[in-house]
């Protein structure tokens, strides 16, 4: 699985403990291993750490909307436009909201794997 938000690093970082951008590589690194579950574990630890990443709700609607759990996707980008994204950040959320408009017209099934996921954590 390749993700096209990349891990591109611009700008000066700040350097913590554990920086937003350290868990948005460790999510896509895992996620592009096919380890989707840990993948969607590093997410939430990072938007628990760093709230206010776009970057972070941005990559982790593009992961769901790839596991085809099209709500949550849905539901993340609208929290990463809540958090004022850079314009082109905006650009690429709408871009892919509208290319799920697309295909959401033509798709027959869409299972619940925000569910799936809350069950097997739960377990």
């Amino acid at each position: 699985m390749r993700f096209a938000f990349g891990r591109e690093k611009k700008g000066p970082v700040r350097y913590s403990e554990e920086t937003a951008r350290e868990w948005i590589d460790r999510a896509v690194a895992l996620a592009e291993e096919g380890k989707v579950y840990p993948a969607m574990d590093a997410f939430e630890t990072l938007l628990n750490l760093h709230p206010d990443c776009v970057q972070g709700y941005i990559a982790f609607g593009i992961l769901y909307i790839r596991v085809g759990a099209i709500p949550k996707g849905r539901e993340l980008f609208q929290k990463a436009l809540a958090h004022e994204p850079t314009p082109p950040q905006k650009l690429q959320i709408e871009s892919i909201l509208r290319e799920q408009d697309r295909l959401d017209r033509k798709r027959l099934y869409r299972p619940d794997f925000a569910a799936l996921h809350n069950q097997r954590r739960n377990s």
